[in-house]
């Protein structure tokens, strides 16, 4: 699904950079157990998931106007709460609550083109093949907890502003 962002990011010397950023996604969750005596059918639900990086860049032209890049970092997932779609009840068993996921490494790679002297088109992708963790916890009486494994890809298009 689509969302929106912000991130900053800052050089040491001419070709390294770090970037912070956060996202927001308000997004369609799908879950299924893989478990046949398993009383949960699909459940579409809906939350907001909420993206942390912190990013180490490397920048193969930094003075040039287009401004190829690759790097690697840290993304924590943190999630809003879970509700049902607009035009769905609450099935009898569905995900209550999905707790914050845990710490894991990405790789990222981008392009800044440069528009004017400040402004740039900035294009990138991250991927975390392990993003770790979370637990869902169901809204059965003794609270049953599930684990779901996280894997997202982040393709980002914005604007760059430098200063």
């Amino acid at each position: 699904d689509t969302g929106y962002g912000v991130s900053g990011a800052i050089f040491f010397g001419n070709r390294v950079s770090a970037e912070i950023g956060i996202g927001q996604i308000k997004t369609a969750i799908d879950v299924e157990s893989t478990d046949e005596d398993s009383e949960i059918s699909v459940v579409r639900r809906q939350s907001t998931i909420m993206p942390l990086t912190a990013t180490l860049q490397f920048h193969f032209a930094p003075d040039a106007m287009i401004d190829p890049y690759v790097g690697v970092g840290a993304m924590k997932t943190m999630f809003g709460s879970i509700d049902p779609l607009e035009d769905d009840t609450d099935p009898p068993l569905s995900v209550h609550e999905i707790d914050e996921g845990g710490i894991g490494y990405l790789v990222n790679v981008g392009l800044n083109v440069e528009l004017m002297e400040q402004f740039g088109l900035l294009l990138e992708a991250k991927w975390v093949p392990s993003a770790g963790k979370a637990r869902a916890i169901l809204n059965d009486e003794p609270g049953t907890s599930v684990d779901v494994d996280l894997s997202p890809i982040i393709v980002s298009l914005g604007l760059s502003y430098r200063f």
